[in-house]
């Protein structure tokens, strides 16, 4: 598999060959297909995704959501806005601030309640 955005640990190289060979054997060759990147952190993995998906899935509609926890002390204070300034430069045409939510831990699911269904399709 060539990459058009290059990988930063074998783990995101992992999930990358594990999606697309979902995508592959589910035959899924037009529509659109979500992902979440649960703790999203500081983007890279998001865009990282993103990136490369679109180019081994030209004719998909590819889309990222991610969330991460701000108040369990993993992260860097005011880290979300990093994150933001990540993703807008590697992939300026995505609205990342309408995908990627920063939450606390007693908050609720920060999308739409039928966006975990679409995730669910390209799991076997």
């Amino acid at each position: 598999m060539k990459l058009s955005y290059p990988s930063e640990s074998i783990t995101h190289l992992h999930l990358l060959s594990v999606l697309a060979t979902e995508i592959t054997k589910k035959r899924i060759t037009h529509g659109r297909v979500r992902v979440l990147d649960a703790g999203c952190g500081n983007g890279h993995f998001s865009s990282f995704l993103y990136l490369n998906l679109i180019s081994l899935f030209p004719k998909l509609d590819i889309e990222i959501y991610g969330y991460d926890v701000a108040d369990h002390g993993v992260q860097v204070k005011d880290f979300f806005q990093d994150t933001l300034l990540w993703c807008n430069k590697y992939c300026p045409n995505v609205p990342w601030s309408d995908r990627l939510k920063l939450i606390t831990h007693d908050q609720n699911w920060p999308f739409e309640s039928d966006l975990l269904t679409t995730f669910c399709q390209i799991k076997s």
